[in-house]
């Protein structure tokens, strides 16, 4: 898309980091870090800055 980028690393061979797009950024973060099955079928978890709470206290 044009305009986007993206800012992260591979690391163990799974991108980590963001995607910038028009529709706002998408997080991508190993889902270990969320979820500690570690027999899940997928290894990223990917998410909407809209998805995200603010003032959980």
């Amino acid at each position: 898309e044009e305009g986007s980028f993206s800012h992260g690393s591979v690391i163990d061979g799974r991108f980590e980091g963001f995607i910038q797009t028009r529709g706002g950024t998408f997080y991508v973060e190993p889902a270990e870090r969320y979820i500690k099955d570690r027999t899940l079928p997928f290894h990223s978890v990917i998410y909407h800055e809209d998805d995200i709470s603010e003032g959980l206290n």
